[in-house]
């Protein structure tokens, strides 16, 4: 019997800090969902820069005739760079409790046409939802030992508390209300539904061990969903394969780059200028440069004086380059006292070293925190560092500014 093999999906991961626009990442898929891919006949081929996904049908059958209700496919995205998080525009703070999540349930379109498995142009701290590992917990309004809730697998199917095992309940104290802990040791990877009091809570769950290797999942639902009261039909309706290539975007992060000019000459600091071009340019645009310039603006760990020339604008990091920045400046040559013209291009910066400007305050009360956590999402780079019994105040850590240094030996 001869089966052919067609396209279900691709996912294609690409990344702006690469010149060929690749992520340099990999997706697994998890051990549920190879089990899921086997039952359904499913083929995973790994191309450049993502995966594909086929399916096999063999006399005019594939795995819509297998369907009984709405599969989801969880992978996980890694990557072996330990550099993978300066070069990337992602929040740097607040994520221990935190993980990238994508889905084909939530998407956009991008300029190419494709669908995008985030919500914004690119990958951006929205795309966080909260990690768990091996336990949640919920605070209760009452002092029931056998509370109701509903609990909703990756898989779309609801659970009761009379169908969940690994729970229990901690009683009220003085200090505290009474706690729900929900025991995740043998929940499969994905994202989970949690309802009590008509409240609903999402998080992903992932042992701390993959955790420790991965950068967030890929969710792929097929079937009929509901989301936001609207169905949706992804990768197949009525009985027919809705093939679709999916895109997640990532942007290279932009630093503000700072050179220190280490130098025996004495540089006239109101005489450098640095302008950008490209390969085979001489002169391009100017650059702007903070100023007064000092000097002397940096003591060196040997004890030598470095000018420091700071750029204004901050500038996107990447792997490969295509232009040059070239500085220009007069120098006194000491040892024959003639001021001669100093001219080089300088090295551009990369993401193998970034150094953060963490300014770190005080949060006094809720409403404050609520600020705080608004910001979060909105793409401010902070963190709120709790305490155990989560009282105020609490330390705030935020981003200011991203360097990348450069020293350069004249």
């Amino acid at each position: 019997m001869n089966k052919k093999y067609h396209l279900l999906c691709k996912v294609i991961i690409q990344h702006s800090y690469f010149l060929e626009g690749h992520a340099h990442v990999s997706l697994e898929p998890t051990i549920e969902s190879s089990r899921l891919m086997q039952q359904y006949d499913l083929r995973i081929r790994r191309v450049t820069g993502g995966i594909e996904l086929y399916y096999g049908e063999a006399v005019g059958k594939s795995f819509l005739q297998l369907m009984d209700k709405v599969f989801v496919l969880n992978f996980i995205l890694r990557t072996s760079d330990p550099y993978w998080s300066n070069y990337t525009n992602l929040p740097l703070l607040g994520n221990s409790n935190r993980m990238l999540f994508f889905s084909n349930t939530k998407t956009a379109i991008s300029s190419k046409g494709n669908t995008l498995l985030h919500q914004n142009e690119w990958v951006s701290s929205v795309d966080y939802k909260p990690f768990l590992s091996n336990i949640y917990v919920r605070a209760l309004s009452s002092t029931s030992n056998e509370p109701e809730f509903k609990l909703m697998d990756s898989q779309r199917s609801i659970y009761s508390e009379k169908q969940v095992s690994g729970w229990r309940v901690s009683p009220k104290e003085e200090d505290r209300p009474a706690l729900l802990e929900l025991k995740l040791d043998t929940f499969a990877i994905g994202e989970y539904s949690f309802e009590i009091d008509g409240v609903v809570q999402k998080f992903v769950h992932m042992p701390q061990s993959e955790a420790l290797r991965s950068l967030g999942i890929v969710e792929l639902a097929v079937g009929e969903v509901q989301v936001d009261g609207e169905n949706l039909h992804l990768l197949q309706k009525d009985e027919q394969v809705v093939p679709a290539t999916y895109e997640i975007l990532f942007e290279a992060r932009e630093t503000v780059w700072r050179y220190y000019l280490v130098n025996h000459k004495e540089i006239d600091t109101e005489t450098i200028m640095i302008k950008e071009g490209v390969t085979g340019q001489a002169n391009g645009k100017e650059v702007g440069v903070i100023r007064p310039i000092q000097l002397e603006g940096k003591e060196l760990s040997n004890g030598e004086k470095a000018t420091l020339v700071e750029l204004q604008k901050a500038r996107a990091l990447s792997e490969s380059p295509t232009g040059f920045l070239h500085l220009t400046a007069s120098v006194l040559n000491s040892n024959t006292g003639e001021e001669e013209v100093l001219s080089l291009n300088l090295p551009l910066a990369n993401g193998t070293q970034i150094i953060p400007k963490i300014q770190e305050s005080q949060v006094n009360n809720t409403v404050e925190e609520d600020d705080h956590l608004l910001q979060r999402e909105q793409g401010k780079d902070l963190e709120i560092v709790e305490d155990l019994n989560a009282v105020f105040p609490k330390q705030l850590k935020i981003v200011q500014r991203v360097y990348s240094d450069i020293y350069v030996y004249l």
